[in-house]
């Protein structure tokens, strides 16, 4: 009785992570691992000028923070987020903007974008999206 009980122990800890704490079902135990198709490592940030001619490359430094935010997207993260990407310098080359350079941009748009299905056809799912600058 005692390997049942802590079975069922373990598995009430990693349910009440989920739903208390917003933990990702696919990292916490695997209780849920085919749950489903939108976690961290399928999400991916999008930051654009506020006019969308030019796709900003993000930098090494900021990969943490990055990895964070595609892991538990909100606007305050994404907000902070974008907020440094604008006090950074750019080169922009054939519409893609690299760190480094003299360009800044005063207006960035920022999108993290997931995975969702409907059935059996995936489509693209804006969880996030977050604009700073003079026309935010």
């Amino acid at each position: 009785m005692v390997p049942v009980a802590l079975l069922l122990c373990s598995i009430a800890v990693h349910g009440f992570q989920i739903v208390a704490h917003e933990d990702d079902p696919q990292r916490s135990g695997a209780f849920a691992m085919f749950s489903t198709i939108d976690i961290g490592a399928t999400r991916k940030i999008v930051v654009t000028a506020q006019d969308g001619a030019v796709l900003l490359e993000l930098p090494e430094s900021m990969g943490q923070q990055g990895l964070s935010l595609l892991d538990r997207p909100s606007e305050k993260a994404a907000t902070s987020f974008v907020s440094e990407l604008t006090e950074l310098t750019w080169t922009v080359a054939d519409g893609v903007a690299t760190e480094g350079g003299s360009e800044t941009f005063d207006g960035l748009r920022l999108q993290v974008v997931g995975l969702g299905n409907e059935g059996r056809t995936l489509h693209r799912t804006v969880l996030v999206d977050v604009v700073v600058g003079p026309s935010s």
